[in-house]
């Protein structure tokens, strides 16, 4: 059988017609595979970036409660300085106060919500009190040390507080 014969042209078209109909049917399976592995990767690739998102937020969880560590730990000690009247060292212990707790909300802006303001304020506030207090020892008449002590008392209790929001909040 000759494939170029006249007489054969009907037979060969028709070879030809399902041979293309195949490739075509190969052709479409080869795009359902290449769209089914895309989807699985474009899935991977989501888990992953999801995994990876989690991982931070722990992580920004865990290095919040160590600043408030810090911040409660700094708190103490500020307050002790003011009962012992060392006046430097309450001074240089509210300044610390004051940037751990600026750290804190860099660290953890969405864990803390509303407490964010809270967190302002008393950053203002203990900024005020620094200020007061280095003039007070610079004339030497330490008046507002009672003031600042119950400051820091509530400072130290919102600490504890957002301490314990940040631990279940890492769980």
């Amino acid at each position: 059988m000759d494939i170029f014969d006249a007489k054969n042209a009907a037979f060969v078209g028709g070879i030809g017609l399902i041979l293309s109909m195949l490739g075509l049917i190969g052709t479409i399976i080869g795009f359902w595979i290449t769209w089914i592995q895309l989807k699985r990767t474009k899935t991977a690739a989501e888990a992953s970036s999801d995994a990876v998102g989690a991982l931070k937020l722990r992580m920004a969880h865990y290095d919040t409660l160590t600043e408030l560590s810090y911040a409660i730990s700094a708190t103490r000690e500020a307050r002790r300085h003011l009962d012992g009247q060392q006046w430097k060292y309450a001074l240089d212990g509210l300044e610390e106060i004051r940037v751990l707790l600026t750290r804190i909300m860099e660290l953890s802006a969405e864990m803390l919500g509303e407490k964010k303001d809270n967190i302002r304020t008393t950053i203002s506030d203990l900024s005020l009190s620094s200020q007061s207090l280095s003039k007070q020892i610079d004339k030497n008449e330490i008046t507002i040390a009672p003031r600042i002590r119950i400051k820091l008392t509530g400072t130290l209790e919102f600490l504890n507080k957002l301490s314990i929001k940040a631990q279940r909040a890492a769980q």
